[in-house]
């Protein structure tokens, strides 16, 4: 497991129109171990603990742009501003580019399901 530190930012919004929401994180330090990819992690605000699905590398089918994102399971707080901690746990697939957004969006909404069967939730 890899723990990681972060300030969450405003991305483009295109997760909230386009995808899935997820939050944004300027890292304050990105582990030399962390490999792009697709993770299951858990995350901590504030006291409390969150599920989610994590993407870090290049958004290769959109703009090349390397993000750390996350989208949190059953989640609707305000965290723009505030630091949070994901723990990265166990990698789903690797990051690919695809044909085009519709086969992306097909993907995400995939690795959102197979995250939640990997961390036992319903």
């Amino acid at each position: 497991m890899v723990k990681v530190k972060g300030i969450v930012e405003k991305g483009s919004g295109r997760g909230k129109t386009d995808f899935v929401p997820t939050i944004n994180l300027m890292l304050e330090n990105v582990p030399s171990d962390l490999d792009f990819g697709i993770y299951t992690c858990s995350l901590s605000f504030k006291g409390g603990h969150y599920s989610g699905a994590l993407h870090y590398g290049p958004r290769s089918t959109i703009d090349n742009l390397v993000t750390f994102e996350v989208n949190i399971f059953d989640f609707d707080k305000d965290v723009y501003g505030h630091e949070v901690e994901v723990d990265v746990l166990d990698k789903i697939r690797e990051i690919v580019k695809f044909e085009n957004e519709e086969q992306l969006q097909s993907q995400i909404l995939q690795d959102i399901e197979d995250a939640k069967r990997m961390l036992n939730i319903n």
